[in-house]
């Protein structure tokens, strides 16, 4: 492989990863559009909890609905079961993989240190 060819590879694979971040802005540009039209069915009861996703009032969703949710929608998928929270630990060591600093990570997962980080 030519040095020309990788660089159009790696072209090539930023521009489907801006394709895939542009869908998803459009998905939740939809879904704050459709809770714009749930607070104005709630006008005196909607709580403005300030999360993207919300029951019908705008309150914030029971954790044990995500969870039970998320393993439905996990074995309908045919994929192994874990829990919701799982979800974080994995998308840390997939960040460490790909070689993002310990410190911005811990700040992604909010945690107080980059030492508490490193030691989950």
């Amino acid at each position: 492989m030519k040095l020309g060819d990788l660089r159009e590879s790696h072209i090539r694979e930023l521009h489907a990863a801006m394709r895939k971040i542009s869908r998803a802005a459009a998905a939740l540009e939809s879904w704050q559009e459709s809770q714009l039209f749930e607070r104005l069915e709630w006008p005196d009861g909607w709580t403005d909890s300030g999360r993207v996703f919300t029951g019908d009032d705008g309150s914030p969703l029971r954790e044990e609905w995500i969870s039970v949710r998320f393993a439905a929608l996990a074995a309908k998928a045919s994929l192994p079961p874990i829990r919701f929270h799982d979800l974080r630990h994995g998308s840390a060591s997939l960040l460490l993989g790909a070689g993002v600093d310990l410190k911005v990570v811990s700040a992604t997962l909010a945690h107080a240190t980059a030492a508490f980080t490193a030691d989950v």
